[in-house]
């Protein structure tokens, strides 16, 4: 469950580079994928130049109304209020993940 305040960390490196696995972030907004694929997008600060994108979930592409927010698909990120320690949260981090179920 994710909420707007909330800390997260990124378990991957972007794909565009935008930032790299184990950085720390706040959840600034929280949005359904426009592709209507179900999964949620998250706001986390960072600003991009590029109107179009594709869902790294459905690979569907679609057009961005403002192309200044850098929104990223939820899959990206874990809670940090999910993790008792460093050692768990480096495990995670290590722990390979499927970007498309």
């Amino acid at each position: 469950m994710w909420y707007i305040g909330q800390d997260i960390v990124s378990v991957i490196d972007q794909p565009d580079g935008a930032f790299k696995e184990g950085q720390l972030f706040v959840v600034r907004k929280i949005r359904k994928c426009p592709c209507r694929c179900g999964t949620l997008q998250i706001y986390v600060g960072l600003h991009g130049n590029c109107r179009d994108k594709m869902c790294v979930h459905s690979g569907k592409e679609y057009r961005e109304n403002r192309a200044f927010r850098f929104w990223h698909n939820e899959l990206f990120f874990m809670p940090l209020d999910d993790m008792v320690d460093i050692s768990e949260m480096v495990a995670m981090i290590n722990k390979p993940r499927s970007l498309v179920n």
